[in-house]
């Protein structure tokens, strides 16, 4: 318990801190007007560091097979630790379809946006379809996308049905689908 506590200070200290980073990134983000890999660096880096903090061990295998360019990437989502995994270690910069609940939070909300993130309300059939347009905007301008097609966190390894829609996205933006384990 006080491990847990103590990552999730640190955690937080390292978001609150990125908030210095912020103008500089938006400002990459507009001279650029697509996505600087330069402001993936930071989510990147505090991922990897609280994953090191908690003493997680990440192995990565199979990134030699993925394809160029954007994929659309899907994955069991089964906690916390599956996103910070997925910055830190994919090696390509990604966005995530993600609940809008999580614009409730301080920092983390501006530096999802500049990542190409996209807010879904799961409660609103007509704005999550718009969310997976967005998705499928994103995908076509080359930003790979991660998408958990269950829509919310899985309790065991057992896949729950997957929502309509979430596969789509690679279906309507012509590109590659790649399953994370």
């Amino acid at each position: 318990m006080l491990l847990s506590i103590r990552v999730y200070l640190y955690a937080g200290w390292l978001v609150l801190t990125s908030w210095f980073k912020l103008p500089k990134a938006r400002q990459l983000y507009q001279k650029n007007g697509l996505y600087a890999e330069e402001i993936f660096e930071t989510p990147k880096a505090i991922s990897r560091k609280v994953l090191a903090k908690t003493g997680t061990r990440v192995e990565v295998s199979g990134v030699s097979g993925i394809p160029e360019g954007p994929v659309l990437f899907v994955a069991n989502h089964q906690g916390l630790f599956d996103i910070l995994a997925f910055l830190g270690f994919l090696d390509r910069p990604v966005g995530f379809i993600a609940k809008q609940e999580i614009k409730r939070l301080p920092v983390i909300p501006q530096w999802m946006d500049l990542i190409h993130c996209v807010f879904i309300n799961r409660k609103d059939t007509r704005q999550s379809v718009k969310a997976i347009q967005q998705g499928t905007a994103n995908l076509k301008e080359g930003h790979s996308m991660v998408v958990f097609p269950e829509g919310t966190r899985s309790r065991s390894h057992r896949l729950n049905d997957f929502k309509p829609g979430s596969l789509r996205l690679a279906v309507k933006a012509g590109c590659p689908l790649c399953l994370l384990q």
